[in-house]
């Protein structure tokens, strides 16, 4: 297996590709699930992304010249939380490793992300990689990677 690469996203092209893979994720996501359509994702990078006052973070993770998911990091009360996905054929293949590691590597900070309760197979890789679960809702888990301090 080759090693991913995130690309922060910079441009509208890269923002379009960015809403494209998220919405062949849309199953497995627990706050909106809508479809993004292209202007709606050209509208959100320009007012909520590009500004230096946002403090989110979008990437596309590619190997080689494939792109094979994305992720997003965003601070919202003080709290960092993590949410990425990815294509379909790149699933199951260590590439969902590859990006929650990078997107998670925050020595010393926690880092927060959601995960249907449904949906064993990312929860057995949130847990691998050191994330626990410090909240339930009947089809939600938050769960908690790092310390408090």
């Amino acid at each position: 297996m080759e090693a991913l690469t995130l690309t922060t996203v910079t441009t509208p092209k890269l923002a379009l590709l960015m809403a494209q893979i998220r919405n062949g994720c849309r199953a497995y996501m627990t706050r909106d699930t809508r479809e993004i359509d292209p202007l709606t994702q050209l509208d959100w990078f320009q007012r909520e992304y590009l500004p230096e006052d946002k403090p989110l973070r979008g990437y596309v993770a590619f190997v080689d010249t494939d792109a094979v998911g994305y992720g997003l990091i965003r601070l919202e009360e003080r709290i960092i939380w993590v949410s990425g996905g990815l294509r379909q054929r790149f699933r199951g293949k260590g590439y969902g490793r590859q990006l929650f590691r990078l997107l998670t590597d925050w020595p010393g900070i926690p880092v927060y992300l959601e995960v249907l309760r449904s949906n064993e197979r990312a929860r057995r890789l949130y847990t691998s990689l050191g994330f626990e679960i410090v909240d339930e809702q009947p089809e939600v888990l938050t769960m908690r990677k790092g310390n408090d301090d």
